[in-house]
């Protein structure tokens, strides 16, 4: 699994998450969890490690959007 590594911890991430377009967030999800692609994780700084699809999916859950992985095919 490829990762990235930011300085920002869980809880900014998920702040800059919220400034997002639903739209925006809605597409980076499908290409995340699209087959054959290999799933981004994110370390952030206070050393956790998530795929970075399930910081997007809890947002838009937040936001009352109805998603399932490979809803896109």
């Amino acid at each position: 699994m490829a990762v990235d590594i930011t300085d920002e911890t869980k809880k900014e991430y998920r702040e800059r998450l919220r400034t997002l377009e639903t739209e925006v967030l809605l597409s980076t999800y499908r290409t995340l969890t699209d087959f054959g692609y290999n799933c981004e994780g994110l370390v952030t700084a206070d050393g956790v490690i998530t795929p970075r699809w399930k910081y997007i999916a809890d947002e838009l859950r937040e936001r009352g959007e109805k998603i399932t992985p490979f809803d896109g095919l």
